[in-house]
């Protein structure tokens, strides 16, 4: 009877030893899917980059919103969602990917955003650092190797640069790269390597925060000159079509004024 008695008192711990057990594994849980999928385009308290600062989503918007949201944005804007739409206006049209979660994994990952554990991770980022454009440049075509022996940028990535006159074109040209991301959304891709190509080339070799800025920095320029290029290219096209129309305009009056104009009374006598 005692036997049974305890047998008994463990079959009614053993589930609050389970729920004990499954909290610590969903806080984990919630954590680990964070940093795999959302900390490349999201902070928790450290401000905006790619996307919003996630601190205090939980209390601004239901979950229901939240689960639509993160499974398909794009669908929830397409559905005409006023708030979906400002977001995507107010983050330059980047559209966030659809998130192969289930419903109980975004559990887990908004239980992490609103836990003080997720604050508290935001609060101990590094500090910024200010890069420098010629040592970023180095660095992108491969003047200078990296520290961690890493491959150069211009192994895959193009720029429209003069010092970089050849270049890999397995990825994307990055010459517009800092007009979508800015200095937050390209530091963010650099640390966390969110592109599996990418994770699969740096995993082992990782950027320092001091390699991050400077190819930020690099990126910056680039991006600076092609538009200085551009605005230029348009104003010396636009003057040479201006001149152009202009002598057709002239070579048609010609035409017309000499078949209407009235002959001279030497011409007629002649």
């Amino acid at each position: 009877m005692i036997m049974n008695r305890k047998k008994l008192g463990l079959f009614f711990l053993l589930p609050l030893f389970i729920l004990m057990s499954n909290q610590d594994v969903f806080g984990q849980n919630g954590k680990a899917l964070f940093d795999k999928a959302c900390i490349v385009c999201h902070t928790i308290g450290g401000g905006k980059t790619i996307g919003p600062d996630l601190i205090g989503v939980g209390a601004k918007r239901d979950k229901e919103w939240l689960m639509s949201f993160i499974k398909s944005s794009q669908s929830l804007i397409k559905s005409g969602d006023a708030e979906a739409t400002a977001i995507f206006e107010e983050f330059m049209k980047i559209p966030m990917p659809d998130q192969n979660f289930t419903d109980a994994e975004i559990s887990q990952i908004l239980e992490y955003i609103n836990s003080s554990e997720g604050v508290s991770a935001a609060k101990t980022q590094t500090p910024k650092i200010i890069g420098n454009p010629e040592i970023g440049r180095d660095l992108f075509i491969g003047e200078h190797a990296f520290e961690n022996k890493g491959a150069s940028c211009i192994s895959c990535h193009a720029v429209n640069h003069e010092a970089a006159f050849y270049a890999g074109s397995f990825a994307k040209d990055l010459s517009e790269s800092y007009n979508t991301l800015q200095k937050a959304g390209i530091e963010s891709v650099l640390q966390y390597l969110s592109f599996p190509a990418m994770s699969d080339t740096y995993k082992d070799h990782p950027l320092t925060p001091n390699e991050i800025a400077d190819l930020s920095a690099f990126l910056e320029d680039v991006s600076k000159e092609n538009s200085s290029e551009q605005i230029a290219g348009f104003g010396s096209g636009f003057l040479l079509y201006g001149i152009l129309a202009f002598i057709l305009l002239l070579a048609i009056i010609e035409v017309f004024w000499r078949n209407k104009k009235p002959n001279s009374v030497k011409q007629h006598l002649l």
